[in-house]
């Protein structure tokens, strides 16, 4: 698998909210297709990475949902 610039690029916090509520600024801003998503679990995030091609062209790190102590789940972009 391909290691690009924005495979391990630090995202920023732009919502905080109910993880439907989440979701959903995902699917209304994401322009790339579903299937070249792949979701990787890690402790309280979930991490979405864009990896066309299974990832030997392209491995980019796209948005993370952290889920906050209190109940809430943060969007990162």
């Amino acid at each position: 698998m391909i290691t690009t610039a924005a495979t391990y690029r630090k995202l920023e916090k732009v919502f905080t909210g109910t993880a439907k509520e989440c979701r959903q600024i995902i699917a209304d801003a994401m322009p790339f297709a579903r299937k070249d998503i792949k979701e990787n679990t890690r402790g309280n995030n979930l991490i979405a990475y864009y990896r066309p091609d299974g990832g030997k062209t392209i491995n980019d790190k796209v948005w993370m949902l952290h889920w906050n102590n209190d109940g809430t789940v943060s969007l990162y972009l």
